[in-house]
C-alpha cells in the first residue's frame, strides 16, 4: 500500500511539472480550443482505461442509505488514525492550500517576474513532492527483504537471534523413499542432534506429498507482499506424538500458520521415538514431491537411519536463517486463539471444493453458515468468520482433488478464523490472522495468563508432566499436578508461549510439542508485559473498588478491572481486540497480589 500510494503521488506530481510546459506550448502553437480539447480527450482515454479493470467484490446487501451511511460513519468513526487525518487535511485545505492557490497568484501577479515567477514556485513545490516520492519508494525497496508486516512497519523492528539448522545429509525422495533429514530437537530422552522418530509406509501418498509441499509454501510466503520471497526459509517442525507425525510452519509474515496432521490411518510403520525436531526441505525435494501421483508408493523417514548417513557424500548441511522474536510469539498467540474457537460451518465433497474455488482473490468477507451451504457476505451477520485476504487459503487449492471436508472455525471477536481440510488419513489446517498485514504476534492473547503470579511456577510443574501425548488432557493434569484447570490452563499458555503446546482444533485438545527455539525468552517476547510488570513493581497503581489509577510519564490512566477497559490511546484505537493495554495488566497484578495478601 505504501509503495502504491507513493507511486500514484509520483505521477501526478511529475505531470503537475510537465503538465504547465505542455499546456502553456500547445496554447501559444494552437490556441486555448486545441488546449481544452486535448484536456478534455485525456478524460475520455482516462475512462477507457478504468473500464478494464476488473474488482472482484462480494454480493452486497439491499439496506437502505441512511443505514449504510450510518454504518459507515460507525466504521470511520472507530479509527481515530482516520478522521484524525481528514480533520488534518481539512485545517491545511482551509489555512493553506486556498491561501497559496488564491493570495499566491494574485501577488506575483503585481511583481516582477509575474506568471512566469508563479510558475516557477509551483514546478518548484511539484519537484520537491516528486523527490519525496521517490524517497518513499527507495526506502520500501530497501526494506524488502525485512521481515516486518506492513502493520509493524510503523513501529521499532523487535530484536532478532538467528536459527542454525545442522543436517547430517539434505533429505532426499529416491525411488519411492522419503528421507527426512533432521537437526536438533527434543525427544522423550533428552535433547538430540540429529533424532529419528518414524519410518514406515505412507499409505496416502498423494494427498501427503501436496500437502507437505502446502506446508513448504507457507513457510515461505509473505503474504502481504506476495511477489517478495525471503531468500531462506525457516524449516517446518515435525512432532512424532506417537500414533501421528504432525508438521508445523509458519508464514515469513508471521500471519498464516499451517499444520499437517497425518494420523494413523495414513501411517504404517516403526515408532523409534517421540519428540520434536526440524526437517530440511530443500528445492530439488519439492520437486521430486510436486511428481509422485495417486500410485506411487511412499516410504517415509523421520530422521535419518545409519545406512543413508553413512553410504551419502558425507556433506553435512547447515543453513543460518533469522528468527525474529515476533514470529517467536506467534505460535503462542496461534495456540491461544485457536483454544478460543468453535467450529462455525462445513461442507463435505463437491460442495467444499466449490466454495473455497468461488471465493474471491482479495479484499474482506465475512464466512456464515446457511442451511448446508456456507454463505459470502460483505459484512458481518451473526455467527460468521471473517477472512481477510482470502488469497492466504492458496495451498489449500491443490489439495482441493483429494478433500473429504470443510471445517471453518472461528472465536467470540469474529477476527481470527482456522480453515480445516479433511484429507484421506490426514488433516490440513490453515488459521488466518485478523488482516494479511497483521501478524499473530501483535494480537496478546497470552498477556492475561502469563501476568499470574502462579503462571510460571505452575508452568514448571505441568511441562514435567507432558509426555508428548497426541491429546493432553487438562482434567487429568489439574489431578495429576494438585491444582485447579483454570490454573492448568494458564500454565498451558505459559507453556505454549514457551512454544512446548499446541491446540488441536478438531479434537479440542492440547498437544505436546517443543519447539526447538530457545524459551527463555518468554518475557522478552512480551515487552507489553514486561513493562506493566515494571509499573506494578513502581508503585504505579493506585486501587479504588472495580476501577485502578496508573500514573506514567503521560499521565494518569484510569482503568476499569471489570471490562478491562483503559482511557491510553492505545486501548482506544484498539479497543481490546490486540489484547489488554500495560496499564490494564499493571492493574491486574496489583489486584491478584492485593487478593491473595487480603486476611
Amino acid at each position: 500500500m505504501h509503495q502504491g500510494n507513493a507511486l500514484l503521488r509520483l505521477c501526478l506530481n511529475i505531470a503537475k511539472v510537465a503538465g504547465p510546459s505542455i499546456g502553456g506550448a500547445l496554447v501559444v502553437a494552437s490556441g486555448p480550443g486545441w488546449g481544452l480539447a486535448l484536456d478534455a480527450d485525456t478524460f475520455f482515454v482516462a475512462a477507457i482505461l478504468l473500464s478494464r479493470m476488473r474488482i472482484q467484490t462480494a454480493p452486497r446487501g439491499q439496506d437502505s442509505l441512511a443505514k449504510s451511511m450510518a454504518e459507515g460513519w460507525t466504521e470511520f468513526w472507530s479509527r481515530p488514525w482516520l478522521w484524525a487525518i481528514v480533520l488534518q487535511f481539512a485545517l491545511v485545505n482551509v489555512a493553506w492550500v486556498g491561501a497559496f492557490q488564491v493570495v499566491g497568484p494574485a501577488l506575483y501577479s503585481q511583481r516582477p517576474g509575474g506568471a512566469a515567477a508563479w510558475g516557477f514556485v509551483l514546478s518548484g513545490m511539484a519537484l520537491g513532492l516528486i523527490l519525496g516520492g521517490a524517497v518513499v519508494l527507495w526506502w520500501q525497496r530497501r526494506d524488502r527483504d525485512q521481515d516486518l508486516s506492513v502493520g509493524e512497519s510503523i513501529v521499532p523492528a523487535m530484536t532478532s537471534t538467528t536459527q542454525a539448522y545442522a543436517y547430517a545429509a539434505p533429505s532426499s525422495l529416491v525411488d519411492g523413499r522419503l528421507g527426512l533429514a533432521t537437526s536438533g530437537g527434543r525427544a522423550l530422552s533428552g535433547p538430540v542432534l540429529a533424532p529419528r522418530f518414524f519410518s514406515g509406509v505412507v499409505t496416502q501418498a498423494a494427498p501427503a506429498a501436496a500437502a507437505l509441499l502446502g506446508i513448504a509454501d507457507v513457510a515461505l510466503a509473505r503474504y502481504h507482499r506476495p511477489q517478495s520471497r525471503p531468500g531462506w526459509m525457516r524449516d517446518p517442525v515435525v512432532t512424532c506424538n506417537g500414533d501421528r507425525l504432525r508438521f508445523e510452519s509458519f508464514s515469513a509474515c508471521g500471519g498464516v500458520y499451517a499444520r499437517l496432521d497425518l494420523l494413523g490411518g495414513a501411517l504404517d510403520g516403526e515408532v523409534f521415538d517421540r519428540g520434536t525436531t526440524n526437517v530440511d526441505v530443500n528445492p530439488p525435494l519439492r520437486e521430486a514431491l510436486a511428481r509422485i501421483g495417486p500410485r506411487d508408493p511412499l516410504h517415509l523417514g523421520v530422521g535419518l537411519d545409519e545406512l543413508v548417513v553413512t553410504t551419502g557424500d558425507g556433506a553435512v548441511v547447515e543453513k543460518k536463517v533469522p528468527l525474529p522474536e515476533r514470529w517467536l510469539r506467534g505460535f503462542a498467540e496461534v495456540q491461544v486463539i485457536a483454544s478460543r474457537m468453535d467450529l462455525r460451518g462445513e461442507l463435505t465433497g463437491m460442495a467444499a471444493v466449490r466454495f473455497l474455488r468461488g471465493l474471491p482473490k482479495r479484499g474482506t468477507v465475512w464466512v456464515a453458515q446457511a442451511g448446508r451451504e456456507l454463505k459470502v457476505h460483505d459484512r458481518e451477520v451473526p455467527g460468521s468468520v471473517r477472512l481477510s485476504g482470502p488469497n492466504r487459503l492458496g495451498t489449500l487449492l491443490p489439495l482441493l482433488r483429494f478433500a473429504k471436508a470443510l471445517r471453518v472455525y472461528g472465536g467470540a471477536d469474529a477476527t481470527s478464523s482456522a480453515w480445516e481440510l479433511e484429507l484421506p488419513g490426514m488433516r490440513y489446517t490453515l488459521t488466518l490472522s485478523p488482516e494479511r498485514w497483521r501478524g499473530f504476534s501483535g494480537e496478546g492473547a497470552t498477556l492475561d495468563d502469563l501476568a499470574t503470579a502462579e503462571a510460571e511456577d505452575d508452568a514448571d510443574v505441568v511441562g514435567m508432566l507432558l509426555n508428548f501425548e497426541p491429546e493432553v488432557e487438562i482434567g487429568l493434569l489439574a489431578e495429576r499436578a494438585g491444582i485447579p484447570a483454570d490454573r492448568v490452563r494458564a500454565a498451558l499458555t505459559r507453556l505454549g508461549a514457551a512454544g512446548r503446546v499446541g491446540y488441536d482444533l478438531s479434537e479440542a485438545a492440547h498437544f505436546h510439542r517443543e519447539l526447538p527455539y530457545d524459551k527463555e525468552h518468554v518475557m522478552l517476547l512480551n515487552p507489553r508485559l514486561a513493562k506493566a510488570r515494571a509499573l506494578a513493581e513502581a508503585g504505579a497503581v493506585r486501587l479504588d473498588g472495580e476501577f485502578a489509577t496508573v500514573t506514567t510519564a503521560g499521565g494518569r490512566r484510569r482503568v476499569s478491572l471489570a471490562d478491562g477497559s483503559c482511557t491510553c490511546e492505545w486501548w482506544w484505537d484498539h479497543r481490546g481486540s490486540r489484547g489488554p493495554c500495560k496499564h490494564v495488566l499493571a492493574a491486574r497484578i496489583v489486584a491478584r497480589v492485593a487478593v491473595e495478601v487480603a486476611p
